[in-house]
């Protein structure tokens, strides 16, 4: 079994910072660091919480009007929430020559892999929209264990190799 631990942290308004570490079978671990702007604003939430709040209703207002206004804005907002993932995604994993080494330690073997995202943000990020732009798959979808928890993780002992 693998380990991708990723600790999430803002230290300034508006920056990121992921320390990224994944622990290989053979106890080897490959760690990076990556900062960044925070590309999920309080726009994008007000959208997932919309989006969120109006299935019900664009599930009937697809049946009754398939080429109304509500469904061509949730297909806009589906997209603009898609692209945020994506756009997330290469800020932690494509940042640094160090980070995409972490990620082609464990990319072809999510399925194996648990996810353990910990963050500390001042920004409530829906992490399970994670998405790998090569493969188009949600992380949270492809990792064999995947969970998010807002607060600091227990202290791990070992050596990373950087």
């Amino acid at each position: 079994m693998l380990t991708l631990r990723i600790e999430v942290c803002d230290p300034a308004p508006g920056i990121l910072r992921a320390s990224i570490v994944a622990h290989a079978e053979d106890g080897v671990s490959f760690a990076a660091v990556s900062e960044f702007a925070s590309p999920w604003t309080a726009q994008h939430s007000a959208k997932l919480e919309w989006l969120l709040g109006a299935v019900p209703d664009m599930i009937t207002d697809i049946q009754t009007h398939p080429s109304g206004e509500g469904p061509q804005m949730s297909l806009r907002v589906g997209r603009q929430l898609l692209a945020a993932g994506i756009e997330l995604f290469r800020d932690i994993f494509y940042a640094s020559v160090t980070a995409k080494a972490v990620w082609n330690e464990v990319s072809d073997q999510l399925w194996k892999t648990d996810v353990e995202i910990f963050a500390t943000t001042s920004s409530s990020i829906p992490w399970d929209m994670l998405r790998d732009p090569a493969s188009g798959k949600l992380l949270a979808e492809s990792a064999h264990l995947f969970r998010v928890t807002e607060a600091l993780p227990p202290p791990q002992i070992g050596r990373a190799h950087v």
